[in-house]
């Protein structure tokens, strides 16, 4: 059996190829612009519109930690909760809160996965 430093180079790289392929089959099941991370990007920048910068990163830092274990990114199912916000919610919505939480906070952390067109056009519906 082979142990691996979960904070080692290796680990890392690991997880970014997981994390490529997921990103892959993503935009496979739905093109360049997909309508869920569209509403929940915009469902996003309604709830945090107005509130403070703390909370968005309480929000943000919680799915962030719930992240770090695996988010089911291309299942739809609603798995998902939080001590945060009230209901049960999938990888995907869970991954578009935390993409526009941090843009809120500060947009030059790299999720390391990119939502930057459904957030654009989430944006500009919203009128941001």
């Amino acid at each position: 059996m082979i142990r691996l430093d979960p904070t080692g180079s290796l680990a890392h790289r690991a997880e970014a190829g997981r994390s490529r392929i997921v990103e892959i089959n993503f935009r496979e099941r739905g093109g360049d612009l997909r309508p869920d991370a569209f509403s929940y990007c915009l469902g996003a920048l309604q709830r945090f519109e107005g509130m403070p910068k703390s909370e968005v990163q309480r929000i943000t830092f919680e799915i962030a930690m719930l992240g770090s274990r695996g988010l089911q990114v291309n299942d739809p199912a609603e798995q998902y909760q939080l001590n945060s916000i009230p209901g049960k919610f999938s990888g995907l919505h869970l991954l578009c809160i935390e993409y526009v939480g941090f843009k809120i906070i500060d947009p030059s952390v790299d999720l390391g996965f990119d939502l930057s067109a459904e957030y654009a056009a989430a944006c500009k519906v919203h009128g941001k």
